[in-house]
């Protein structure tokens, strides 16, 4: 029984290794990788906002990303930390480590992203602190998220570390200031003060645009194990960007 087991366990983690270096294959002729490529090597703008978020001392941005999702499954989560890595492997100067956050990893998981050279974290905590220059990966728009974020970094030293790619802040502000005048109205008045950091954030923060329309990224709920090729025929249409604070 035991050898049935392991032989299976061999046979998922084969499985697995294989979707993911098929997604390396398709994010390196991907748009987002080609914009992200120039602009962590030519874009001046970028490059200034990441001298400094690494200091004087020019370290490397240590990546955390949360909610990447269960890699087992679906197709957008194996591309999502694809793209990771390739930025890690073309800008080793400029990219370090790559923490994945999930409280729910599975064993399979974990190992895979373990022998492609990533970190493993299964702290329940909804994000962490930062302590040293950090690239946030956050494929979702998650409010709670990002005001429990900017909550315990919320000092110029910690923000002046943090480059977010993920959902545009401002986007965000806009559709939050909606449904907050919605509520306000109708005399709900306390939403204000629960995301005052995340309204807050667009004035201290350089926001710059990645691409209006990914495939593959984030929202995904069409990419299934059987059509691999969905990757490059839907589009989605959200807002992309870098942000260097």
């Amino acid at each position: 029984m035991n050898l049935i087991k392991e032989e299976f366990v061999m046979g998922d983690h084969a499985r697995l290794m294989s979707f993911l270096w098929f997604a390396m294959e398709l994010a390196m002729s991907s748009p987002l990788f080609a914009k992200l490529s120039a602009l962590f090597s030519s874009d001046a703008a970028c490059l200034e906002g990441l001298e400094r978020v690494r200091g004087r001392g020019h370290e490397r941005l240590r990546v955390v990303a949360y909610r990447l999702g269960g890699l087992r499954y679906s197709w957008a989560p194996r591309f999502r930390l694809a793209v990771l890595l390739l930025l890690r492997d073309k800008f080793p100067e400029l990219v370090g480590a790559i923490e994945v956050v999930d409280p729910t990893v599975a064993p399979v998981e974990r190992r895979a992203m373990e022998e492609l050279g990533c970190i493993v974290t299964t702290s329940p905590a909804l994000c962490l602190v930062v302590e040293e220059p950090t690239l946030i990966f956050m494929p979702y728009a998650d409010r709670v998220f990002f005001e429990n974020l900017l909550i315990l970094n919320w000092s110029p030293d910690k923000l002046g570390k943090i480059v977010v790619l993920g959902h545009s802040f401002s986007t965000m502000v806009k559709m939050l200031e909606l449904s907050i005048s919605k509520q306000e109205k109708c005399g709900v008045n306390e939403q204000r003060e629960k995301v005052k950091r995340v309204l807050a954030i667009p004035s201290y923060g350089q926001e710059l645009e990645l691409c209006a329309e990914i495939s593959g990224l984030f929202d995904n709920p069409l990419l299934g194990d059987e059509y691999p090729d969905e990757l490059n025929r839907y589009d989605y249409n959200n807002s992309q960007k870098l942000c260097t604070s």
